[in-house]
Parts: C-alpha cells; sequence; structure tokens
C-alpha cells in the first residue's frame, strides 16, 4: 500500500530497517563521517538528545560517571589542586593530570618523603601556595596522605630538620 507515493505497510518498514541496518555494518566510516556532519549541523537537536537520553537512563549515567571517576583518580585530584591553586591565585600554568602521572611515574609511584609505595598518593607542593609557591609540575611531587598533611604549610627544609630531629628514618618505617 502506497501513501503519498512512500511505501507504509509492514514488510515495507521492515526491510528497509534490515537494508538500513546492513548499510550501517558494511559502512562504519560513512556512517561516522555522516554523524558527524549531522551534528554539527544540527548542535541544538544533539543537545537535546543528550538531556533526553540523561533524563531516561539518569541510574546509568550516575553509575557510569561513579566509575570512571573510582578508576581515574589522577584527573580528579589534579582538577582539585588547580581549582585550589586558582582560589589562592597561585602563580603557575597549572599541572595536568598527564604531567601528573609523569610525575607520579618518574618517583616509581613512592612517597617522596617516606618512600611509602602504592596507596593514595597526593600532590604536595614543595613550596606551599600559601607561601608563594607556584602550582607547576616544576613544584609538585607525590607524597602519601600522612606525609602531605604532616608537611602541611611548611616549607621542605624545615619539614625535613623536623623529621630528623624526631628520629623518622626512612628505612625504618613502613
Amino acid at each position: 500500500m502506497r501513501k503519498n507515493g512512500l511505501w507504509t505497510d509492514e514488510y515495507t518498514k521492515t526491510y528497509n530497517r534490515k537494508n538500513a541496518q546492513e548499510w550501517r555494518l558494511a559502512h562504519p566510516d560513512e556512517r561516522y563521517v555522516n554523524n558527524k556532519k549531522w551534528a554539527e549541523e544540527n548542535p541544538n537537536k544533539v543537545v537535546q538528545s543528550q538531556e533526553k537520553y540523561i533524563m531516561l537512563h539518569s541510574d546509568r549515567v550516575k553509575e557510569s560517571k561513579r566509575a570512571w571517576k573510582r578508576s581515574h583518580p589522577e584527573y580528579l585530584q589534579a582538577d582539585k589542586e588547580k581549582r585550589r591553586a586558582m582560589q589562592m591565585h597561585a602563580p603557575g600554568d597549572g599541572c595536568t593530570s598527564e604531567q601528573w602521572k609523569e610525575i607520579m611515574q618518574s618517583y616509581s609511584w613512592r612517597c617522596v618523603y617516606c618512600g611509602k609505595v602504592g596507596g593514595h598518593l597526593t600532590m604536595d607542593h614543595i613550596v606551599p601556595l600559601i607561601s608563594g609557591g607556584s602550582h607547576d609540575p616544576s613544584n609538585i611531587v607525590p607524597a602519601c596522605r600522612d606525609c602531605n598533611c604532616k608537611k602541611n604549610k611548611k616549607s621542605l627544609l624545615i619539614f625535613m630538620y623536623e623529621r630528623r630531629c624526631n628520629g623518622y628514618n626512612q628505612t625504618t618505617t613502613r
């Protein structure tokens, strides 16, 4: 049956769906280009589609975000420190998550102060932001939470002197 020059019966609809699906599977590159072109031409529809998906699948979206945050803590750490540095009007270009990963890797994923391996490493500013230190990779080292909390806003020399005076030896602890 035709209506306004188009086939409308169920067989034709099914046939067209099947052909379209086969074409999409056979031409993934063309599909990608076409979808990208459509998205650039229809940004409002893209936003509406994304909002609709989020509304319909809010639990799935939330769980996906939680999973991503659990598996990428270095990104969250870098963002947190960047926000903190901006609030303190600290100089420097910041430290990206990739730079933070490189810093941790260069220290073999160890705390620079006690040598503890593993666990949650935090960004420690050698010269504290509150003392005018910059938020640059050259001023950042990995530290475990214990050492970072103990160092707090002390300079590196004062912190290391206090550790030495208190008999805290890197090789005997942890």
